[in-house]
């Protein structure tokens, strides 16, 4: 092979190489396009995923709240929903126990209780529920009825939580 030959070979090699360089660019800046409509397209589905969620839960609460106050729940809960509604009292006082009224109080047994057998037949039918289940729940009493809750402290009893966090004070006067 001459010289001359060698060059031109070389010269195509090199102009061949600059044209596959660009198209990798160009397909680069191609894919990086895609991309971000990929990640726009998700951002958008997410999006309409907690939408969709919130219209669900929605409907959900407006249907039970139907039902109860037709009393399509029972008398307890239809008693509760008035009470709910009249603004005397609340589903947090309920859940918590400072609602002491006789619907509150059966209703808070009834979800209490129906929480329980749920937490009991995941203990038995998953061991790594159980276990996890087992490290933080407090220990109740093995006679008690259904949705009683032990105060009993011992092997694999709840710690006490925290304290909540103290904040310092805001400074007061001075200047930016």
């Amino acid at each position: 092979m001459t010289d001359s030959h060698r060059g031109s070979v070389e010269r195509e090699a090199d102009e061949l190489l600059i044209e596959m360089q660009q198209s990798a660019r160009e397909l680069e800046d191609l894919l990086a396009g895609i991309e971000q409509q990929v990640d726009e397209v998700n951002a958008a589905l997410e999006t309409i995923r907690t939408e969709v969620r919130a219209a669900e839960s929605e409907n959900s609460r407006e249907e039970y709240d139907r039902a109860a106050r037709s009393g399509e729940l029972g008398p307890e809960r239809q008693e509760l929903q008035r009470r709910l509604d009249r603004g005397e009292t609340t589903w947090r006082d309920v859940v918590s126990g400072r609602d002491s009224h006789p619907s509150a109080v059966a209703v808070r047994a009834e979800v209490t209780g129906t929480l329980r057998e749920t937490v009991d037949r995941l203990e038995r039918e998953d061991p790594e529920f159980r276990e996890a289940y087992r490290s933080v729940a407090t220990l109740r009493d093995a006679d008690g009825d259904p949705g009683d809750w032990s105060d009993v402290d011992g092997p694999g009893a709840a710690p006490p939580p925290p304290p909540p966090p103290t904040r310092p004070a805001p400074p007061t006067g001075g200047t930016w």
